[in-house]
């Protein structure tokens, strides 16, 4: 399949103008600038970072990221290079009154969403992923403590009586929905951080409590309790981290194919519009939207499994995408949001990579 260069160009272009010495990865280079967000770098940008030789950055970033840990094991969902540009941007921008700037202004900026629950099990995952791909292990040495803390916070926390790791993930706009909810995408990350750590024990009695409560009648559900459409995030995830058996593969590829459009697979994620634009398309798409983000792991989780034709074609639709939105209308294919979003651009570079 032909890559289209200038896609590729555009891609890197927004990588390197998101990367801020001595600071860490904005999440993009207009809307989010100066927003160093855990989530962003953990789940999408730093393996790009790491295969690519730039780990300078991701160890800066962790290191602050680090630094910044409260005193019983939170990890900030965000941190901010420069509070005095960022608060007077967003002031310029959205009032204020925004919410943003109010939970800066009350010192809760670092807790943003607090119904999201996936910041320190993804601290713990990219601390160790990056000693893994660099062989640095001064983190891992200098910060050990604090990844125990982290999780922790976790274990004492965010899990329920079965041990299931409890509350929001990416979707921070749905905190308060989905914050006593388990979720596929939560639990298959949680797996992968014992796995990580080096606890095989608890790592294996994680995946084994996805497949018994996840798994229903062949299908994959988004949350527990309901969810019962598939979230094909929390799909892809757990088959590129190996949460899942390989038994499962065909059931996976039938529901990435139940989500699917024109435009990349789909998935529910509800928020407040920004324009009225947006407002008419959740409202007639009831917030069922394309992410490329999701997208690009749905295409390497199509390759792992052996997939390779639906692979390419769910990645030229990535490929057929204007830009790098961070979220695109199902049926029309027009892009929202953040004009350049980083993570939507990593995963078209990362799905690349991995189907080339």
């Amino acid at each position: 399949m032909k890559i289209t260069t200038n896609k590729n160009d555009e891609a890197s272009q927004i990588l390197y103008s998101c990367l801020s010495e001595g600071n860490g990865v904005f999440a993009s280079p207009d809307r989010y600038k100066y927003q160093c967000w855990t989530r962003d770098l953990a789940l999408a940008v730093a393996p790009l970072l790491l295969e690519m030789g730039e780990t300078v950055i991701v160890r800066t970033h962790l290191k602050n990221l680090s630094e910044k840990q409260c005193e019983n094991g939170q990890i900030p969902i965000l941190f901010l290079s420069d509070e005095v540009a960022w608060r007077s941007k967003k002031v310029s921008e959205r009032g204020q009154n925004s919410f943003m700037v109010v939970r800066y202004d009350k010192g809760r900026l670092w807790n943003l969403t607090p119904g999201t629950k996936d910041s320190e099990i993804l601290y713990v995952i990219a601390m160790y992923e990056y000693a893994i791909a660099t062989g640095d292990l001064s983190l891992i040495d200098e910060y050990g403590d604090r990844i125990k803390l982290a999780m922790k916070y976790v274990e004492v926390h965010n899990l329920n009586d079965s041990g299931l790791a409890v509350g929001a993930d990416w979707r921070d706009t749905m905190e308060v929905f989905l914050s006593d909810k388990a979720l596929l995408s939560n639990n298959v990350l949680l797996a992968q951080a014992y796995n990580l750590m080096g606890e095989k024990e608890k790592a294996e009695k994680q995946r084994r409590m996805i497949m018994m409560y996840f798994w229903k009648n062949k299908n994959f559900t988004d949350y527990i309790p309901g969810g019962n459409r598939p979230d094909p995030l929390g799909i892809a995830l757990g088959i590129l981290c190996e949460a899942v058996p390989r038994e499962v593969y065909p059931h996976a590829l039938r529901l990435l194919h139940s989500v699917d459009s024109d435009f990349g697979v789909t998935i529910k994620c509800i928020h407040n519009p920004y324009t009225d634009g947006e407002e008419e398309v959740f409202e007639r798409t009831k917030g069922i939207v394309v992410w490329p983000f999701v997208v690009g792991f749905s295409v390497m989780a199509l390759h792992k499994m052996g997939y390779y034709d639906e692979a390419q074609a769910l990645f030229q639709k990535m490929e057929n995408l204007d830009g790098f939105y961070e979220w695109y209308d199902p049926t029309t294919g027009k892009g929202w949001g953040a004009k350049e979003q980083l993570w939507s651009a990593s995963l078209y570079l990362r799905a690349k990579m991995c189907i080339s």
